[in-house]
C-alpha cells in the first residue's frame, strides 16, 4: 500500500495545531478586544456574526476532524491517547458553549442591542475563550511532550561518514543506517 504525505501522523499533527492556535486567538481577540468595543452599531456585530460563520467553517472544522485522526491513530498509545480523547471531548464541549450560547447571543445583539446582552455575551466569550485556552494548553503539551519515533532512513550506496582522526571507532566504517538521535538535538 503506497503511504501518503497527506496522511502522515506528524502533518496531521501540525495542522491539528495550527488550526487550534488559530481559533484560540480568533476567540482570545474577540473576548479582548472585539465584544468590548462594539457598542450599538447594528452593522458591526452583523460583521461579527459573519467573521465568527467564517471561522466555525474553516478552522474548526478542520480542527474536529484531525483531532478524531489523531486519536484514531493513536488508539494503541496509552497517555497520548487519553490526552488526545480529553482534548478532542473538550473542544466538542466549546463547540456546544459556542453554538448554544454565544452564537445566539451574538444573533440577538444584531437584532436588539442591551447592555445585559453584550455583558452576558462577554460572559460566555470569556467560557468560550477559556475553554479554547485549556484545549490549547493540552495540545500544546502533547506536541512538546510528548517523543515521536522516526523512521530510519537508508544513506545512498558509497556514503562515507567521516570521523576525526582523534576518534577510535570500534564499528564499521561503513554504516548502512542513518538514524536521529535525540541526545544530539
Amino acid at each position: 500500500m503506497k503511504k501518503y504525505a497527506f496522511l502522515d501522523t506528524n502533518f496531521i499533527l501540525s495542522i491539528n495545531v495550527m488550526c487550534t492556535s488559530v481559533v484560540f486567538a480568533l476567540f482570545l481577540n474577540a473576548s479582548l478586544v472585539q465584544y468590548p468595543t462594539m457598542m450599538r452599531n447594528k452593522e458591526d456585530w452583523s460583521t461579527s456574526l459573519e467573521r465568527t460563520f467564517v471561522a466555525f467553517i474553516i478552522f474548526p472544522v478542520t480542527e474536529l476532524l484531525t483531532d478524531i485522526y489523531l486519536v484514531y491513530k493513536l488508539r494503541h498509545e496509552d497517555f497520548e491517547f487519553y490526552l488526545r480523547l480529553v482534548a478532542l471531548c473538550i473542544l466538542l464541549f466549546g463547540w456546544l458553549v459556542s453554538l448554544a450560547f454565544v452564537v445566539p447571543i451574538q444573533l440577538e445583539l444584531t437584532d436588539a442591542w442591551s447592555v445585559m446582552t453584550l455583558n452576558s455575551l462577554l460572559t460566555w466569550g470569556w467560557v468560550r475563550t477559556t475553554i479554547w485556552g485549556i484545549r490549547f494548553t493540552m495540545v500544546a503539551f502533547d506536541v512538546v511532550c510528548e517523543v515521536r519515533e522516526e523512521q530510519s532512513t537508508t544513506l545512498p550506496h558509497g556514503y562515507k561518514q567521516s570521523v576525526p582522526n582523534d576518534y577510535k571507532h570500534s564499528v564499521k566504517e561503513s554504516h548502512d543506517v542513518f538514524t536521529f538521535d535525540d541526545s544530539d538535538e
